[in-house]
């Protein structure tokens, strides 16, 4: 198999084996659940999205809740990764071909230090997990007791910092809305989680082993720059459009908060502070952005990468400049890279776009619902997790449609990347040239 093949069955098999787990009568309160919800969920926990058709906390048992949180995990660092740490641990080389792909899903570029990224890539995600739990204790061990707060703090930190959106509440973190030490943990761990290994990995070699000449890369520029970017733009946006709504009647600061936390979920991770139903269209658009664009390559989260829409945003500068060349912070972006981060805009659009009438069709979705069926499209492809309310009540066919966005969302902008780059298919020849009119 390609690498690109392996990680497409291996997700497959990882989700059959979820939800297979999940049907065991001891997995579920009432011993029984659904094949359809088995496999929603599973597929949603292993593509760490956070759509959910039954309450978590209520409908699953703790057996049930560690499965799910157990597949969170694996989804979040990412099958080959997870079972490369595994056969490290027990003392067995990893093949050529399992360099390939953790090369190309956390840098995309040979590195001799490969095997120190992956211990590095189990050591960071470990030790920030732990620290997002610490923290998320301190604070509720009072307010729930200290045997339950000990799982409300591991869940919640796991599921954070895999970007998954999971919830043990029922209403996700709506009841912690003006709670400023839980909101600045779990958006600290959905950013962190957000960034990429690799560029945890630079941040690491520049502060802590004080590596300063050594300049940070491209990639890591841009991811910073376009996270940075999307955090302000977005807070500020929802602050803008729901002031005068569902943000009324609170303080300043509470409105800041909520829109900041709100920016920062909706970009993969899935928790809300704010009833996603009760927000305008307008708040509801810029969310959907937000989900599309998603988090950045070699991380945890979904979209289509923060760094595919940087390239696309120097690209437009570029053009509007008369410049041939894309750059972006004194460095010339390479032609593969800006065509790779058109081919995935291009086709995860068109894949959205695909679906989403077919989805309308099944659920006889009226001019009502088309903001709402849309949203969870989107929601579902970028692996988020928000919803306006209608997952439950979708039909077969419907959650089934979003099951198939959801496993798309995860594999398919990475698997398009690396498809596009299997094979050195230049010819002896190039046809002749002609220009043709665009615009």
């Amino acid at each position: 198999m390609r690498p690109h093949r392996i990680i497409i069955v291996s997700y497959i098999l990882a989700i059959i084996i979820g939800t297979l787990l999940l049907l065991l009568p001891w997995s579920t309160v009432k011993g029984r659940i659904e094949l359809i919800d088995a496999l929603f969920t599973a597929t949603s926990a292993i593509c760490v999205t956070g759509l959910v058709v039954v309450d978590t906390g209520s409908y699953f048992t703790p057996f049930g809740q560690f499965i799910i949180l157990l597949l969170i995990q694996i989804g979040g660092l990412g099958i080959m990764t997870f079972s490369t740490a595994f056969f490290l641990f027990m003392g067995r080389r990893i093949s050529f071909k399992e360099r390939v792909i953790i090369q190309e899903t956390f840098t995309g570029y040979p590195r001799k230090d490969l095997i120190g990224l992956v211990k590095s890539i189990i050591l960071f995600t470990f030790s920030i997990e732990f620290s997002g739990f610490l923290l998320l204790y301190l604070s509720w061990w009072k307010v729930f007791g200290m045997r339950k707060a000990l799982w409300l703090s591991a869940f919640h930190a796991v599921s954070a910092f895999c970007n998954a959106g999971f919830s043990i509440f029922p209403n996700s973190l709506e009841n912690f809305r003006d709670n400023y030490f839980v909101n600045i943990v779990i958006a600290s761990l959905i950013i962190i989680g957000g960034i990429g290994f690799l560029v945890l990995h630079e941040i690491k070699d520049k502060v802590i082993m004080q590596k300063i000449n050594e300049p940070l890369s491209l990639h890591t520029k841009i991811t910073l720059f376009i996270t940075g970017l999307l955090i302000v733009v977005g807070t500020f946006l929802i602050l803008f459009i729901e002031d005068k709504h569902i943000l009324n009647g609170m303080t300043f600061r509470e409105k800041l908060l909520c829109s900041f936390f709100q920016s920062v979920t909706a970009r993969t991770a899935g928790f809300n502070t704010l009833p996603i139903s009760k927000l305008t269209n307008a708040a509801l658009f810029v969310l959907m952005c937000l989900m599309f664009i998603g988090a950045s390559p070699g991380s945890t989260g979904g979209g289509i990468k923060t760094t595919t829409a940087g390239v696309l945003l120097f690209l437009i500068r570029a053009h509007l400049k008369g410049i041939r060349d894309v750059f972006a912070f004194n460095r010339t972006v390479s032609q593969e890279g800006v065509v790779k981060a058109l081919t995935v805009f291009l086709a995860s659009f068109l894949m959205i776009n695909l679906v989403f009438p077919i989805v309308m069709i099944v659920e006889g979705g009226g001019n009502e619902n088309f903001v709402r069926i849309l949203f969870e499209c989107f929601s579902a492809f970028g692996t988020v997790g928000l919803s306006t309310g209608i997952t439950p009540g979708l039909t077969w066919a419907g959650k089934s449609l979003i099951i198939f966005l959801m496993y798309i969302g995860r594999i398919g902008p990475l698997t398009i990347v690396l498809a596009s780059g299997v094979r050195d298919s230049r010819r002896r020849y190039r046809f002749s040239e002609e220009k043709v009119m665009v615009g």
